[in-house]
């Protein structure tokens, strides 16, 4: 009985936070010519918007991260961090 009910509050609990493509497109952003460091800190870094609501949300936050670094990775001149 323990067990179950940890696993219902396990099932409950809020998004984990900020995911590893995340990590990484705020790292490429910070890297790009002409970029403000930390301009994507209020909705992808780690007390992001994208990480307060739903999983879903986080959900969605997590593959724009994805494609951001994906589209800017594959311009020639990429800073490192964006591959």
């Amino acid at each position: 009985m323990r067990s179950t009910l940890l696993l219902l509050l396990a099932g409950c609990a809020p998004f984990p936070g900020q995911t590893m493509e995340c990590v990484k497109w705020v790292a490429c952003s910070d890297a790009l010519p002409g970029a403000t460091k930390g301009s994507q800190d209020a909705t992808f870094g780690p007390d992001g918007v994208c990480w307060q609501g739903s999983d879903r949300s986080a959900q969605e936050c997590t593959q724009s991260c994805k494609d951001a670094v994906e589209q800017r990775g594959s311009q020639p001149g990429a800073p490192a961090e964006c591959k």
